[in-house]
C-alpha cells in the first residue's frame, strides 16, 4: 500500500514538473499574446541596430497616445519606402532608440496611393509604402528615444534615424521631445566653436510649454562624432544647462568642407520645459564635451521667459 502511495506521489510531482516546463515555454506566448490587444504591434528590446543608409524617404504623419480598451498606446503612423521603389514586398519596422535601451516593433502595412501620385515621376508603385504601428507604452523604459525605420526587402535592409522624438518619464509618454536639466559646472567661456542658434521658439505640447532651441555646433578642429552638446542659459537669476539630443546636418560638413572634417552629427535640438524657468532675460551659450575637451561659447542670442 505504501508503495502504490508514494508511486503516486512520483507521478503527480512528475506531472508537476512537466506542467511547470510547458508553462515556461508558453509564457512568452501567454503574456507576450493574449493580453495584446487588437492591432497592437509586438515589440522587442534588442543591444543593437543597422548601420544607417542613405537611401529611405519617408515621413512620420502621426504620432499620438490612444486608449485600447485597458491599454495606453501610442500610434506611429506615416510612409516610408527606399531608392529602389520596391513596396510590394518590403517589411518596414520601427525603431526607439535611448542612451540606455533600444526597442524594434513591428508594423502593419497601410495603402497610401497618394505617396505614389507624390512622387509619380519615380515610376515606382509606392502604394504599400504606408505602415501605423501600435505600440504599449508601458513596454517602454524611461528615457528620450529617437524614431528610426528599418525597410527590410528580401536580403537587403535599409535603415535611417528620423528627425522624431518620444520621452518616456515617470510613466508618461510624450510624443516629443523634453531636455533634462544637468547639474554640473561649465568652465568659464573658451571659445574656439563654430555654431549657429538657427531657431529659438515657444511650443505646447499636452498643456505643458517648451522653448525650443536649435541649430549646430561644433568645437575648433573636431570631428563631432561622439561629442556632448548642451545648452547654456545664463542671466542675472543664475545659470541653467540643459542637454540635447543630436541631429544630422551632412550640410555643415559640406559647407566646411575645407576643414576636412565629418561635422553630420554637429546638429542639435533642446526642448526646455518653461516652467522650470524664472522669468528673466538669459543669453544662449553652448557647451560641448569631447573626449577630454570642454568648449563654451556663448552666441550671443537671447531668450526672455
Amino acid at each position: 500500500m505504501g508503495g502504490k502511495l508514494r508511486n503516486r506521489k512520483t507521478l503527480l510531482n512528475i506531472m508537476v514538473f512537466i506542467s511547470f516546463i510547458i508553462y515556461l515555454f508558453c509564457a512568452d506566448y501567454i503574456f507576450d499574446d493574449l493580453l495584446k490587444v487588437e492591432g497592437e504591434s509586438r515589440i522587442e528590446r534588442v543591444n543593437i541596430v543597422p548601420r544607417e543608409t542613405d537611401d529611405i524617404k519617408y515621413s512620420i504623419d502621426e504620432i499620438n497616445s490612444i486608449q485600447v480598451k485597458w491599454k495606453e498606446i501610442m500610434q506611429v503612423r506615416g510612409w516610408a519606402f527606399t531608392k529602389s521603389g520596391n513596396t510590394q514586398d518590403s517589411i518596414i519596422r520601427i525603431v526607439l532608440k535611448s542612451k540606455e535601451n533600444t526597442y524594434i516593433s513591428e508594423t502593419t502595412s497601410e495603402s497610401r496611393p497618394e505617396v505614389s501620385v507624390k512622387f509619380g515621376d519615380s515610376n515606382f508603385d509606392l502604394d504599400k509604402s504606408g505602415f501605423v504601428s501600435l505600440i504599449d507604452e508601458s513596454a517602454i523604459k524611461n528615457g528620450k528615444y529617437n524614431i528610426g525605420i528599418i525597410i527590410e526587402n528580401g536580403v537587403l535592409k535599409s535603415f535611417i534615424f528620423t528627425n522624431r522624438f518620444v520621452t518616456k518619464t515617470n510613466k508618461i509618454l510624450y510624443n516629443r521631445l523634453i531636455s533634462v536639466e544637468q547639474k554640473f559646472e561649465v568652465p568659464e567661456e573658451t571659445k574656439r566653436i563654430s555654431l549657429n542658434v538657427e531657431r529659438v521658439q515657444e511650443t505646447s505640447d499636452m498643456g505643458n510649454k517648451f522653448i525650443e532651441i536649435e541649430g549646430w555646433a561644433f568645437g575648433e578642429a573636431q570631428n563631432t562624432d561622439n561629442q556632448q552638446v548642451y545648452v547654456v542659459l545664463k542671466s542675472d537669476n543664475g545659470t541653467y544647462i540643459y542637454d540635447t539630443v543630436s541631429r544630422k546636418r551632412p550640410d555643415v560638413t559640406n559647407c566646411y568642407k575645407r576643414l576636412k572634417l565629418n561635422l553630420d552629427n554637429s546638429g542639435f535640438l533642446a526642448a526646455i520645459p518653461k516652467d522650470e524657468l524664472k522669468r528673466g532675460k538669459y543669453e544662449i551659450g553652448i557647451y560641448i564635451k569631447k573626449d577630454d575637451v570642454e568648449l563654451l561659447q556663448y552666441s550671443g542670442k537671447t531668450v526672455t521667459i
